[in-house]
């Protein structure tokens, strides 16, 4: 940041100029090493030969990996962004269900919580439980 003010005597000429700077270096190299971490979380999660979804303590979509969407999102791959909710996840999923499996109403069959396998507080998905602790 920079503020340049023109420092005037009292007959109205300018005699300097006040400038303030702002030194951002520290603040530019917390924000590399930021990047730089997220960056190899981002590589360790893709690297999983399993598919994997982190959900946030409000059941929105945090991350996922390309293995999890090539598993669960190959018909609703727009639907698959970080923030949808898991309810409307899963959802999208059972609308996406082959006719013969799918229920006539893809979000009722998920409200009565039998498609889910969910509780409020645990996601389960086919052999891996994660307890997000709230409860």
């Amino acid at each position: 940041m920079r503020v340049y003010r023109p420092y005037a005597r009292p007959d109205g000429t300018i005699d300097g100029y006040f400038v303030l700077v702002r030194d951002r270096t520290d603040e530019r190299l917390r924000q590399e090493a930021l990047d730089r971490e997220r960056r190899r979380l981002l590589d360790a999660v893709e690297s999983f030969s399993e598919g994997f979804a982190l959900w946030d303590a409000k059941d929105r979509l945090v991350m996922c990996n390309s293995r999890y969407r090539e598993m669960h999102a190959p018909a609703i791959w727009k639907d698959l962004q970080p923030g949808i909710s898991y309810f409307d996840h899963l959802v999208a999923l059972v609308a996406a269900a082959p006719p013969r499996c799918a229920p006539k109403t893809p979000k009722t069959a998920c409200d009565s919580g039998l498609l889910s396998g969910k509780t409020r507080d645990r996601h389960t998905t086919s052999h891996a439980t994660m307890d997000t602790g709230s409860g």
